[in-house]
């Protein structure tokens, strides 16, 4: 089973649990029935540069992983050629 998910369900106010950026991951852990009981957390919200700092460790321990980080690259348009030209002088 894939455990990605490409959706559009965050938004503004989910924030990064390191540092409060905004989040474009959600990392739901896959928790045992004693970590559940402890009260351990579930869920992480990352930032793209913290998702990527932790993703080696963190992937093996999710359930499920909500990935939106194309959102940082949806809007972004190659400049013209012509503007490459007049940087470049």
């Amino acid at each position: 089973m894939d455990k990605r998910v490409v959706t559009e369900m965050l938004d503004c106010s989910n924030r990064c649990d390191r540092c409060s950026s905004q989040a474009y991951v959600l990392a739901v852990l896959d928790l045992t029935p004693a970590q559940q009981a402890a009260g351990q957390g579930d869920e992480l919200y990352l930032c793209r540069h913290h998702w990527l700092q932790h993703e080696a460790a963190l992937e093996p321990l999710c359930g499920l992983i909500v990935d939106e980080t194309h959102r940082l690259f949806e809007h972004i348009e190659p400049p013209e050629a012509t503007e490459l030209n007049s940087i470049k002088k």
